[in-house]
């Protein structure tokens, strides 16, 4: 049987979705950072200049995105305001208002404020549902089998 020249593998297809989007961010003049399908902006807000300047680039990834006939999906767009002083201005794209959020996971969670305590919470709830876990699973823990399993069961979630 031949090969179907319609079907490509994962790695091409990834490669072309690449080769596809690199030029998404050429037209804004914030930072724009990517990774996979995620794009994040990130621009600084001390007038209202710079409000008009970040919604002029989230108009321009619109234009592009029709252009490209690509899909955004917008409820998943949001905007963070950092710091106690941010204006906290509205942006939209297409009409439709992001929503504020209050914190947002980059790897590790922080708040407008910068603040990790909701990180450091999230990590010793997974710590201690781990322990739980080794404990149920483990009836008879000695001396030597207990800091193995804390070591690689539950420390991880803590030292992350």
């Amino acid at each position: 049987m031949g090969r179907n020249p319609q079907r490509h593998t994962t790695r091409q297809r990834t490669i072309i979705f690449i080769i596809f989007i690199n030029d998404l961010s050429d037209d804004v003049t914030c930072t724009a950072k990517m990774f996979a399908d995620d794009t994040k902006l990130f621009h600084g807000i001390s007038s209202h200049e710079d409000c008009l300047q970040l919604q002029d680039d989230l108009n321009r990834l619109v234009d592009w995105r029709l252009k490209w006939q690509m899909g955004f999906n917008e409820p998943k767009c949001s905007v963070l305001h950092l710091g106690s002083t941010n204006p906290c201005y509205e942006f939209c794209m297409r009409n439709t208002s992001l929503e504020a959020i209050t914190e947002e996971d980059l790897g590790v969670t922080i708040d407008r404020e910068l603040k990790f305590h909701i990180h450091v919470n999230k990590a010793v709830n997974k710590a201690s549902i781990m322990l739980g876990l080794v404990r149920a699973t483990f009836t008879c823990i000695d001396e030597t089998t207990l800091p193995r399993l804390f070591t690689t069961m539950v420390r991880p979630h803590l030292e992350y």
